[in-house]
């Protein structure tokens, strides 16, 4: 029992550590702006607008990978081929993307493709260990 809520722990802590990483590529690639006061939501969503798509490509990317790494890393551990370990570690990343995307307005086009690529991401990893 102790080996599963680790493997689920370590899978989301390495889902997340994977994702800071990414998105602080993202950042070097894509700087945001110096001056930019992310307390004031309507600099923060004209900010956004004036993002390039590749700059959100790889938010996005941060996101499917956190979650296939974390989900293989948490199956690994667990030393199982359920489903639920990369399933749980999979919602887990997707409701942190939900509330990402609801707090900061992001275009539909983004969380749609977040809603559709998280869960893939998880359900492939779980696949890749079959």
């Amino acid at each position: 029992m102790i080996r599963k809520i680790l493997a689920v722990l370590v899978g989301l802590f390495t889902a997340v550590a994977t994702v800071a990483v990414v998105e602080r590529l993202g950042h070097f690639v894509f700087p945001p702006p110096e001056n930019i006061d992310y307390s004031d939501m309507a600099a923060v969503k004209a900010m956004l607008k004036s993002m390039p798509v590749a700059a959100f490509s790889f938010v996005l990317a941060a996101w499917f990978l956190g979650t296939f790494i974390g989900s293989s890393i948490g199956l690994l551990i667990a030393k199982s081929r359920h489903f639920w370990f990369a399933a749980t570690i999979s919602v887990l990343m997707l409701v942190a993307a939900v509330v990402t995307t609801v707090s900061i307005p992001h275009p539909f086009w983004f969380v749609a493709t977040a809603i559709v690529g998280i869960p893939i991401s998880g359900w492939l990893a779980w696949r890749l260990r079959q």
